[in-house]
């Protein structure tokens, strides 16, 4: 190589490297200055500018903060509807993510802390589009071909809400939704929402109340709406290492604890039945529930109950409820079935085999069972709460009487097989 050659070349390199310097120094700058306060305002202004300009509606962001290599943070965030009512409003939305990995087309989000968050979707009774579809209208071309498969790959581990309140309001079905909730802390084993297999670590809520009314008709001339509602109050739900399979359609779960909760579902016009189980108007203490290896599939489920107690508006109590339960489509077990009123209890092991579903469904006496019956005990005022009209049959009469009968039972209903039957009665 000749001594001209050699200059060129070195020239090059000697450009090469200043771009590349240069380029160096320029991210760098930039890394830097967009961690500056006034910087990051004024970045954050022009984009909530452009957004209500090409909205019609007020979007605000108080202030973001970006600190490498992996926090975000924005918080006073407001958007309105076209309306001018409060359609989102968040206290503060903390992201913990790999920046240096969005080179890469790769978002791995480590946490993304959500407080102070208000929801508010809405549809009006002569509209059959809801308060946010402006949002989709004015970001969505409706001429673009079907966008390409995304080269990005996503995942998230943790999700943390303090403090959400949220309001489906549809006025047009007659549906009302509301939702109160304290906190929330779900842990996942890198969730990819393009992926068909999730896995939760742990999912804990504490403190949720949710409101739902289903309304079958308009207010008019003075007339009341028939109207569905049901209330739930939950005071703590765990749930441990669970596992969603959407392709094949599976769910397991390895455990799950619910204690102090309340559930209210009643139907409007409703009936005085006040010491009457009446279905449509229901008042329920769950006082505990704690079940595990639960699992489903299309073709089995079953699970374990370990501890179950609760109570109703009129007192009727379940003091205890468990059992080990496996369904299929040829059969249903309850191993060691234990079951305790405050004056009723039954202890069993249930055994049920059938051809196929349908079967069942068609003619359940041809199912066969083995029943191991080793007590049950049944008062009558537990019978006269759940159907009250057998309280005008003369053995049922008194409610203080109880029934105790033990004893195996085998075969179908059409041909029982019964040894060791023991039956007795009187006032308990």
């Amino acid at each position: 190589m000749g001594s001209k050659s050699r200059k060129y070349l070195k020239k090059v390199i000697e450009i090469v490297l200043l771009i590349l310097v240069g380029l160096a120094l320029l991210l760098i700058l930039l890394a830097v200055l967009i961690q500056v306060p006034a910087i990051q305002s004024s970045i954050v202004h022009r984009i909530t500018t452009v957004v209500s300009d090409k909205t019609g509606t007020t979007v605000n962001i108080d202030k973001v903060r970006i600190a490498f290599p992996k926090t975000v943070v924005v918080q006073g965030i407001f958007l309105d509807d076209l309306q001018q009512d409060t359609l989102l409003s968040a206290g503060s939305i903390r992201v913990n993510i790999a920046l240096r990995e969005l080179l890469h087309k790769r978002m791995n989000v480590k946490s993304i802390t959500l407080e102070d968050v208000s929801l508010n979707l809405s549809r009006n009774p002569a509209d059959s589009l809801f308060n946010y579809y402006f949002l989709i209208a004015v970001f969505t071309d409706t001429t673009a071909p079907p966008p390409e498969p995304s080269p990005w790959s996503f995942s998230i581990k943790r999700i943390n809400l303090d403090h959400i309140h949220a309001r489906y309001n549809d006025r047009h079905s007659g549906m009302d939704i509301s939702l109160a909730l304290q906190q929330l802390r779900l842990g996942l084993d890198g969730f990819d929402p393009g992926g068909s297999h999730h896995r939760i670590n742990r999912l804990v809520i504490d403190e949720l109340q949710s409101d739902v009314i289903m309304a079958q008709g308009e207010r008019s001339a003075g007339k009341s709406v028939n109207r569905l509602s049901a209330r739930t109050n939950l005071d703590r739900f765990e749930l441990t290492n669970g596992a969603v399979d959407l392709k094949n359609k599976t769910v397991t779960l390895e455990k799950i604890f619910l204690a102090e909760s309340g559930f209210h579902y009643s139907e409007s016009p409703g009936k005085d039945t006040s010491y009457i189980f009446n279905p449509g108007n229901m008042s329920i203490s769950l006082k505990k529930f704690a079940a595990s290896d639960l699992y489903y599939s299309p073709e089995k489920a079953g699970g374990t109950i370990n501890n179950f107690s609760a109570s109703d508006e009129n007192g009727f109590a379940v003091e205890q409820f468990e059992g080990i339960f496996r369904f299929d489509n040829q059969s249903f077990t309850a191993d060691k079935l234990h079951l305790e009123t405050t004056h009723s209890a039954i202890a069993a092991d249930v055994r049920v085999q059938y051809t196929s579903l349908q079967m069942l469904l068609d003619s359940i006496a041809s199912a066969s069972f083995t029943l191991d019956l080793q007590k049950l005990q049944l008062r009558n005022s537990d019978i006269h709460y759940f159907i009250p009209q057998l309280s005008k049959q003369p053995v049922f009469a008194n409610p203080e009487n109880s029934t105790s009968i033990s004893g195996n039972f085998s075969g179908s209903l059409a041909d029982i097989a019964i040894a060791d039957l023991k039956i007795g009665t009187g006032e308990q």
